[in-house]
């Protein structure tokens, strides 16, 4: 059984607004869509991410044995604490017996960047539809990668595209 981060998940979602707003030039007529997602924003991505969890596990359905998320919220004040963790379990059963430790990393990074891609994908679509169709389309372009990984008969023969394009 894998588990997914929620904390890199946050984490990469913070990195891609904070470095989307750090390039893009400074202007009175900047863009207001242009915000950094920040801890404040915890208690809303608690929610996006259940829901991309959902669409992930739903999208790697035919690989996946069983899956796990949490249905609770904690408190507003404490969506980062360790003590609450966020659980985000999904496992592929045979389709992962025979992967190395540092490929079954990779995979769980896979995943995660494509949780985070599903969660922009949400805070974007009723704003700017553009913006949420290049998130999007990361996530689609990391989907098919995880299939062939999980396909795979002989998993050490894979070539492992970068996660970043």
């Amino acid at each position: 059984m894998l588990t997914l981060s929620f904390k890199s998940i946050t984490d990469e979602i913070f990195a891609l607004t904070a470095l989307r707003k750090a390039v893009l030039p400074t202007t009175p007529s900047a863009n207001p869509l242009d915000t950094v997602l920040t801890r404040d924003n915890l208690p809303a991505l608690r929610v996006l991410i259940r829901q991309a969890f959902s669409r992930l596990v739903m999208r790697l359905f035919s690989y996946v044995t069983n899956a796990s998320v949490d249905d609770g919220n904690p408190a507003a004040n404490e969506p980062y604490d360790p003590s609450q963790p966020v659980p985000l379990q999904i496992d592929f059963g045979v389709y992962t017996a025979g992967l190395s430790d540092g490929v079954i990393l990779v995979l769980r990074r896979y995943l995660e960047h494509i949780m985070a891609r599903l969660v922009l994908y949400s805070v974007y679509l009723p704003i700017d539809t553009r913006r949420a169709s290049e998130h999007m389309a990361d996530a689609d372009a990391l989907v098919p990668v995880v299939n062939n990984l999980l396909a795979s008969p002989n998993p050490s023969s894979l070539l492992i595209s970068p996660a970043y394009y």
